[in-house]
């Protein structure tokens, strides 16, 4: 997983393997972390992107 911050925000970058569950877990994962940042910084939350 990489972690950059620009002006535009921070960004999420990451490699998994090309599964169905792996991403799965994957986008679980990050919904996570999401919701924990925009705790800790007190940030509203930005609408999710979903590629099916």
């Amino acid at each position: 997983m990489w972690v950059s911050r620009s002006h535009e925000g921070i960004c999420l970058n990451f490699r998994h393997p090309g599964t169905t569950t792996a991403r799965s877990a994957v986008d679980h994962y990050f919904a996570e972390v999401a919701t924990l940042a925009n705790g800790i910084s007190g940030a509203l939350p930005r609408p999710v992107m979903v590629d099916d």
